[in-house]
């Protein structure tokens, strides 16, 4: 189905990508690999085209995640976005704090906001994916994305 022929597709074309290329198969003259995998410069596009999440923000359209992320209001009285957020605020308390914080997110010495921020993109796929909501633990791989990447529109899609 279409699942197949989007995923070979994705595939094909990142195999004619050159930097992809460089990467992957390791060109070490263009891009050094050593032991510390995809250097960062490449991996928030290679995880979002790995992860499909590039043709996903593509098939919503450039405005959905970020309504997404700030929805117009109304929703307070959704029970399961009530509930999502009462279990957001649990697991966010105890993630990212002040000493796991220590020399990422730019030198960010400021957990505070960036547990805002990962709130947020986890509300956001809360109201993306009703069915499923917040997990506990999405928290942890949505957090490590955030320091990874650093943009909550891209984490959303990944």
């Amino acid at each position: 189905g279409w699942k197949a022929s989007y995923l070979s597709k994705s595939a094909r074309e990142l195999r004619e990508n050159s930097a992809f290329r460089r990467i992957v198969y390791g060109d070490q003259s263009s891009v050094p690999l050593g032991d510390r995998g995809i250097p960062p410069e490449y991996r928030k596009a290679v995880w979002m085209k790995l992860s499909a999440a590039d043709r996903l923000s593509e098939v919503y359209g450039p405005s959905y995640a970020s309504s997404m992320l700030h929805p117009p209001g109304g929703e307070e009285e959704d029970p399961l976005l009530v509930k999502a957020e009462m279990d957001i605020d649990k697991d966010i308390a105890r993630t990212f704090t002040d000493k796991m914080m220590e020399g990422f997110a730019g030198g960010d010495s400021r957990p505070e906001r960036f547990q805002e921020r990962l709130k947020m993109v986890l509300l956001a796929y809360a109201r993306h994916n009703r069915r499923l909501g917040y997990c506990q633990s999405m928290n942890n791989l949505a957090g490590l994305l955030l320091l990874a990447v650093g943009d909550e529109e891209e984490v959303f899609w990944l």
